[in-house]
């Protein structure tokens, strides 16, 4: 499903709500190791639905809501508790005080970008300033009915997902809306924001 969520756009919107913007990039010290904690806000940033058809997929987000896709999973996610600038280029992330991954970043002016290890590209992992950062997470569920390919998907990954990176080429994927002409054919995405905030003097 990876390879189906890929993102590149939509960078700041979210810190225009969630968190000051900084004038200047914060400058990651390797030695003080900054510690971003999760405040307890999530902030919805995109939901889309798309469903098939005779004529092809449409959207029917408005006809969705997370909870009919997702259950409870979106109002039981736990996101890290911390998110640990190891150095200068590693971002360790700390779900219940146990350190459980190890990530490479970079900063692009305010623009979290981190480097994922499967498929070797860097993703938008969200926006920081010096004392807030809007983490970004998506909720995902991807049904394709029509063959000779079938395939079920659904989980949560870490960055954004936009709508020019879900349809690719594929077997199990779909290449455009037009593919999706069975009415079990379904495609959704739900972008949010985890917002963290450091007390740290960085």
């Amino acid at each position: 499903m990876k390879n189906i969520l890929l993102s590149v756009s939509l960078l700041s919107l979210s810190l225009m709500f969630s968190c000051k913007k900084s004038d200047k990039p914060a400058i990651i010290d390797p030695v003080a190791q900054p510690t971003f904690s999760y405040t307890g806000k999530m902030e919805v940033s995109e939901f889309k639905v798309y469903k098939g058809g005779p004529g092809g997929g449409t959207e029917v987000s408005k006809d969705y809501t997370p909870e009919s896709l997702w259950n409870d999973r979106v109002k039981n996610f736990t996101p890290p508790d911390h998110l640990i600038f190891k150095s200068k280029d590693t971002l360790s992330l700390l779900p219940n005080k146990v350190e459980s991954d190890i990530i490479r970043y970079k900063l692009n002016g305010d623009t979290l970008l981190c480097h994922n290890r499967y498929a070797d590209f860097w993703e938008v992992y969200g926006v920081k300033s010096k004392k807030c950062l809007s983490y970004k997470m998506t909720f995902y569920i991807f049904n394709r009915s029509n063959t000779p390919y079938t395939s079920f998907a659904l989980g949560t990954e870490h960055g954004i997902t936009l709508f020019k990176n879900v349809f690719i080429s594929g077997r199990a994927n779909f290449e455009s809306l037009a593919q999706m002409t069975n009415t079990s054919d379904l495609m959704g995405w739900y972008n949010v924001n985890f917002i963290y905030e450091s007390k740290d003097d960085i």
